[in-house]
């Protein structure tokens, strides 16, 4: 249900849906019920043992507390209110969620994307029709893109601990989501990927110093190659459109409308209480294409800088985990999902909405599942006999749930 939920746009895709209907909601309210029934007890548990989890929980119960206010007494947006609190839900009923069930979302979402790049890559007409309705390319290949990202870090991350098979399963995975992406004029989705597994690779070299030096030659080569066949064959105006990126920064469209953002939120003075729920988008008819600025925008700046402990949180959990001497499968999930989160960090720094973060949430609660659930709850991965014993007691003691 989690992975539908991460596709939904594929699944909207799938099914012939424009915007969001009476299936999508029904969707996401079995998709809640599911995670209430069979997670809630881990989310109790995790909301008492872990203050960064309970600080996440805390600060997004404000901000729907704070948007049912203003939605009911200013800017009149229920409907913006109930898509809010259903994806803080979501979000939230994921927290604790365990290893195995981590890797089976992972798996799922993507063998669904694998579906999903077959139908663009055979029937590319068809894909491509659907841009212009409220499937825009930016929807379209969003999940792609994390496929994409996941691929290549997947390289670094088996290149690293020298597992072959899974290696060469995930370069064929990079090749393949990269030509599925091709067709779509989506610079993010071809730019954040490759960056992103180089930090991945940096962050990781302390032990591999050679084999980081081989990942970047290969990295070099596969970009070249990458932006040659894409100047090769791209349409005129996807070339035109990336390479305004790097040639007219100022006046690029996202810039212009950062601008206009900041500019609107000082007139308003909304950095002080913010706008209310869904403020900007009414008045200006467009978002802010940057989510800390919408933030900003909806929520004043105590909104704002609730939300960046969240973001801290998350890079801290991965370090966490990431210096313990645990299991592999460990490691390797949260290397998926710590990749996930940059790039859906990177993905709502320049595109989409607030209220369409249910993915990014998600996979924030994914990340700061990890440390506690394969640390602290005994029945996903025992591994406490290989943990050093000051770890074991300040993580797995009983006491401490």
């Amino acid at each position: 249900m989690v992975s539908l939920i991460l596709n939904i746009n594929v699944v909207r895709f799938l099914l012939g849906i424009d915007g969001t209907n009476a299936m999508i909601l029904m969707l996401y309210v079995v998709c809640i019920i599911f995670l209430y029934r069979s997670n809630i007890k881990n989310v109790c548990r995790i909301y008492r043992s872990s203050s960064q989890v309970r600080y996440n929980i805390t600060y997004w119960c404000l901000m729907l507390a704070y948007s049912l206010v203003t939605a009911a007494l200013v800017t009149q947006e229920l409907v913006m209110f109930f898509k809010l609190s259903v994806t803080i839900l979501i979000a939230i009923l994921c927290f604790g969620l365990s290893i195995q069930k981590i890797r089976i979302i992972l798996l799922s979402f993507l063998s669904l994307n694998i579906l999903y790049g077959l139908i663009i890559l055979l029937y590319p007409d068809k894909v491509l029709a659907n841009d212009g309705t409220s499937l825009t390319y930016l929807n379209l290949t969003i999940t792609l893109g994390l496929c994409l990202t996941l691929s290549l870090v997947g390289v670094v991350f088996y290149y690293y601990n020298s597992v072959r098979k899974k290696l060469i399963i995930a370069l064929g995975a990079s090749f393949f989501f990269f030509f599925a992406i091709f067709p779509f004029p989506a610079r993010g989705v071809m730019l954040f990927p490759p960056l992103i597994a180089l930090l991945m690779a940096l962050l990781n070299c302390k032990n591999h110093f050679a084999k980081f030096n081989v990942i970047i030659v290969a990295l070099v080569v596969a970009i070249s190659g990458a932006v040659a066949y894409f100047v090769s064959n791209s349409s005129d105006y996807a070339l035109a459109h990336m390479t305004n990126l790097f040639e007219n920064t100022e006046g690029e469209s996202r810039v212009v409308v950062w601008e206009d953002a900041i500019n609107t939120v000082v007139d308003k003075l909304w950095m002080f209480w913010g706008g209310g729920i869904n403020a900007f988008e009414k008045l200006k008819g467009h978002y802010p294409h940057n989510i800390f600025l919408h933030i900003l925008a909806d929520f004043g700046v105590f909104g704002l800088l609730g939300f960046i402990p969240v973001v801290v949180f998350t890079f801290k959990r991965y370090f966490k985990v990431n210096r313990r001497k645990t299991a592999v499968d460990i490691h390797e999930i949260n290397f998926m999902c710590f990749a996930s989160f940059l790039y859906y960090l990177l993905t709502f720094s320049k595109s989409f909405s607030l209220y369409d973060s249910c993915p990014f949430l998600i996979i924030i609660s994914l990340c700061m599942s990890i440390p506690y659930r394969s640390l602290t709850f005994g029945n996903s991965v025992d591994i406490t006999h290989i943990l050093p014993k000051q770890d074991c007691h300040n993580e797995s003691n009983p006491s401490l749930l």
